[in-house]
């Protein structure tokens, strides 16, 4: 038996890779073609469910193996090929700790789970910051591998249940379809508000979208027709089973196509990344691809369709066990008469589409260890970029896909092709293995023996007066972004907790306390004002919300793509909790200083917060933000170990203006009192901020210090507040 690639859908592919391609380069005005992604997840779900259901409707018996057989030899070769070719460059380009990083990318991508390991480093708000990986865009892959596994061994129970019970198997797969997408749907509402990258890159979360399409295969099960009868019965193969034809429901007409196409161009121009995605704006692009597959099996079923988007060239023969869609009756001269289409069907958006897979594989490698050579680079250069990816992902395609896709031992022996899979994910997991242990030897030993810190005093902590310009640090690179104060860890809040638990950590019966209060960039001084307050009997409590400002304005993280609704909510939860326990000591305030750029906004902000503190009547001191450094600075520090200064970065982006700073320091906010130890940290004289001073590295991300910089500052920061008469001298 013999099916029809459908040209139609080849070209949808095309739209859909040329949407992401878009969207990676930073075309102006495309900053929503992510959703080229749904549109590849529905047409999966459409062409895999056909291959599942037709056996069964012609009373064969699906193969498991033949099934796993077909997506090893189409999906792992190439992938197996990216995955090498990408742990090598990164071997030859990526500093240490960024090609330990990659070692771990490339172990996730190799057993199918790269989704869930990007999650956890996007949900981990300790690993906020760090460097784009060049396998990111593998979570796809991922999730579709996902439904892979799941979704045959459904259809097989729903296959079972209906010759058990004699029941339409198109009628049983779709109950289990309206099931699986009204429960992922809704789950995908509710994530994308409480946690968008697990709603972004969970396979529960995207499943709804497959079974769009997988439900289209189940109502166009011959092209332009919906069966509905009892037509799972006992007929030979290759022919329709009893009762198949019992009621026809016609497939929309073509023009449903060009709406289905406006939909996707629409989510593309109209979205981006302040969009609240998937959730309910995923419908968009979704049920717009469903509407193009819908109407373009017109084409290939009852009959052609004049007019719309997915006008089909000749029909091409293509093997049941590798086929896209089933033959329809009406498949004939009228298609050849058409051929070739303007639109969808066209011979260059086909090569498009057929070439979409691997080069989705190869474009953002390309893009992302460009860029780790050259730094930023204008979309423009991006687009170049991934034109030029087009080359390894046509040798891949060509090389290797093909060759193995339709090597003839291969088709004929499916114990053969999984072997074929397996070996080819195997070979990254090896190289990775050789590679990590390489990279985490020379990122792990930077450290700097106990006894070689440098001698420090309160104006220079870190030792810094005979600073050397490279050799050893403390921590090391490999260590640092795990530097962290000890605390309990439900202290610091995620985005969807909204009340602060009771942290107060000290003396079991402290003589007071004194509060920490603000986002990541207060927790980071939690030691020092340990250390301060234990010295004085005191304990701390921690009040503190990971990337939620003190100051009282709202903010919109890309991780959200939506305003920070919970962080308003907690702060005002927090202010007004102070307000009903024991007065503290001091009142220790801190927050990132680069949430926005408005600068009146952030004034404003700080006056409605620092307002309801100073009711409370006590000494408000504030902890200047550190310097920003805009960069990964330990994976820096590993790549350049002889030459630190590599990794400083320039004073006028690394000290923006602070203007609580200035309204402190000149008298403008009576009652708060300011300790600033950026001089410190950024030595005044050089154009430039050093990553490490002594042998200290400072920072253990793009923006945070490491604690064992709080630490040696701590002299420095108990010092001033005696100065300024904010707490007393200890004897």
């Amino acid at each position: 038996m013999h099916g029809v690639r459908r040209a139609d859908i080849e070209g949808l592919r095309a739209v859909a890779i040329l949407a992401v391609l878009a969207f990676h380069a930073g075309v102006p005005h495309l900053a929503g073609g992510f959703v080229g992604v749904d549109v590849f997840f529905v047409i999966s779900g459409f062409l895999i469910t056909q291959q599942l259901l037709r056996p069964l409707l012609e009373g064969r018996r699906l193969s498991l193996m033949d099934f796993y057989a077909r997506r090893a030899r189409r999906i792992l070769p190439a992938a197996g090929v990216v995955l090498l070719s990408v742990l090598a460059l990164g071997w030859l380009i990526l500093t240490p700790l960024r090609q330990v990083d990659l070692v771990h990318d490339v172990l996730a991508c190799a057993v199918y789970l790269p989704n869930w390991w990007f999650i956890s480093g996007q949900i981990d708000y300790s690993r906020a910051g760090l460097a784009v990986s060049p396998l990111l865009h593998f979570w796809s892959l991922g999730v579709e591998e996902q439904f892979y596994l799941v979704w045959p061994g459904l259809v097989l129970a729903a296959a079972a249940v209906a010759r058990r019970r004699r029941l339409s198997l198109r009628g049983v797969v779709a109950t289990v379809l309206g099931g699986v997408i009204t429960a992922s749907f809704t789950l995908s509402i509710v994530l994308t508000r409480a946690d968008q990258p697990l709603a972004f890159l969970g396979s529960p979360t995207r499943a709804w979208q497959f079974g769009v399409g997988a439900l289209l295969a189940v109502w166009l099960p011959s092209g332009g027709a919906v069966l509905v009868g009892r037509e799972l019965g006992r007929g030979t193969p290759g022919t329709a089973a009893p009762g198949a034809g019992r009621w026809r429901i016609p497939a929309p007409p073509g023009w449903i196509g060009w709406i289905g196409l406006a939909a996707i161009a629409g989510a593309s121009v109209g979205f981006d990344g302040l969009t609240p995605y998937p959730g309910i704006a995923a419908l968009l692009p979704t049920l717009g691809t469903a509407a193009v597959i819908a109407a373009g099996a017109r084409s290939t079923g009852t009959g052609p369709a004049r007019t719309g988007p997915a006008r089909t060239g000749p029909t091409d023969a293509w093997p049941a066990s590798g086929g896209l869609a089933s033959a329809g009756p009406g498949g004939g001269l009228a298609e050849r008469w058409l051929s070739p289409a303007p639109w969808l069907g066209t011979p260059t958006m086909r090569r498009i589409g057929r070439l979409s897979f691997t080069w989705y594989l190869w474009h953002w490698p390309v893009l992302v260890l460009t860029e780790a050579v050259t730094g930023p680079l204008a979309w423009p250069a991006k687009v170049a970029l991934v034109l030029g990816s087009g080359i390894p992902a046509w040798l891949t395609m060509t090389l290797v896909e093909n060759r193995i896709r339709f090597a003839g031992p291969l088709l004929r022996r499916p114990g053969l092709s999984l072997t074929a899979g397996a070996v080819a994910m195997c070979l990254p997991l090896l190289a990775a293995t050789a590679v990590g242990a390489s990279a985490a030897n020379l990122a792990g030993t930077q450290a700097s023996p106990a006894g070689a810190a440098p001698p420090a005093t309160l104006s220079d902590p870190f030792g810094a007066a005979h600073q050397a310009q490279g050799g050893a640090v403390t921590p090391s690179p490999a260590n640092a972004r795990d530097d962290l104060p000890t605390y309990p860890k439900e202290c610091q809040l995620d985005a969807p907790t909204l009340v602060s638990p009771p942290c107060v950590m000290g003396p079991a019966r402290p003589h007071g306390h004194v509060v920490l209060l603000g986002d990541s960039h207060a927790v980071e001084w939690f030691s020092g004002v340990q250390r301060v307050a234990t010295a004085r009997g005191w304990g701390v409590e921690m009040l503190a919300k990971g990337g939620c400002p003190l100051p009282a304005f709202m903010t919109v993280p890309t991780e959200l793509g939506r305003p920070y609704t919970e962080c308003t909510t907690w702060r005002e939860n927090v202010l007004d909790r102070l307000t009903t326990e024991a007065r503290p000591a001091v009142i220790f305030v801190s927050s990132l200083n680069h949430y926005l750029g408005d600068q009146n906004v952030v004034m404003a902000g700080w006056r409605a917060s620092l307002a309801r503190l100073a009711r409370l009547g006590v000494p408000i001191v504030y902890l200047r933000d550190n310097p920003y450094p805009g960069t990964d600075v330990p994976a820096c520090i590993s790549g350049a170990a002889s030459d630190w200064a590599r990794c400083a970065f320039p004073r006028s982006t690394g000290l923006p203006k602070d203007p609580l700073a200035d309204a402190i320091a000149a008298g403008m906010l009576p009652g708060v009192t300011m300790v600033d130890l950026t001089g410190l940290l950024c030595p005044p004289g050089p154009q430039t901020c050093p990553a490490v001073l002594g042998h200290t590295l400072l920072y253990k991300d793009i923006s945070h210090l490491t604690n064992t910089a709080v630490v040696r500052l701590t002299p420095a920061l108990d010092a001033d507040l005696v100065s300024q008469h904010v707490i007393a001298a200890t004897h």
